[in-house]
């Protein structure tokens, strides 16, 4: 708006400026023609002037329908490159703009996949968890399992033991019964002298 006003002002200024040009040449101007007597003046300069005046407005007017035309021409030109610039602001403005949203959307992608990894890696950890106190279950079960297996086999040891014990001293105590303690000697046996008695023999 600025340049536009300039250009009015400097338009004004030349068409004053020629126009004093003009009522200056005029102002000293005079109609005269030549006579036996020498000259004859035809019309004064007040007279010029108040006859070609209209000339001289039409002439400074048409002196700036140029310049008024290169202002109008501009004005159009300048405010098609200002629609322009502002098409072209408002189309970097929206590729910015789009650029962002993208931006943002892989973010947001990213950040989602992170969230899904760390929490697929937590299902793995635990899953993981869960395998290992089975695993370890199992192996307890199967210590216990082994455990009992062990405590039965030395139940039936010492069950056996006793067994063979209680057997053994069974037969002891029959073979005591069946044999006694000592046996007098009625009679001599052949071989031995009269003063040796007989023994008992261990059996």
């Amino acid at each position: 708006m600025k340049w536009r006003l300039a250009w009015i002002a400097l338009i004004a200024a030349c068409v004053l400026v020629f126009g004093w040009f003009i009522y200056a040449y005029f102002a000293d101007l005079v109609l005269a023609r030549p006579t036996t007597e020498g000259l004859e003046i035809i019309a004064p300069s007040h007279d010029l002037i108040g006859i070609l005046w209209p000339l001289i407005v039409a002439g400074a007017l048409g002196s700036a329908i140029p310049a008024w035309s290169f202002i109008v021409w501009m004005s159009l030109r300048l405010r098609d490159e200002e629609q322009e610039d502002e098409r072209q602001r408002l189309k970097t403005a929206l590729e910015t703009a789009q650029q962002q949203l993208a931006n943002a959307q892989v973010q947001a992608a990213a950040h989602q996949q992170g969230r899904e990894w760390a929490l697929r890696q937590r299902e793995a950890a635990i899953a993981q968890a869960e395998r290992q106190v089975q695993q370890r279950q199992r192996q307890a079960e199967q210590t216990q399992q082994e455990a009992a297996r062990q405590i039965e086999v030395v139940q039936a040891r010492v069950q056996a033991a006793e067994l063979r014990a209680q057997r053994a001293t069974n037969a002891f105590q029959r073979v005591k019964r069946k044999s006694p303690s000592k046996r007098p000697a009625q009679t001599n046996a052949p071989g031995f002298s009269q003063n040796e008695t007989a023994r008992p023999i261990d059996r």
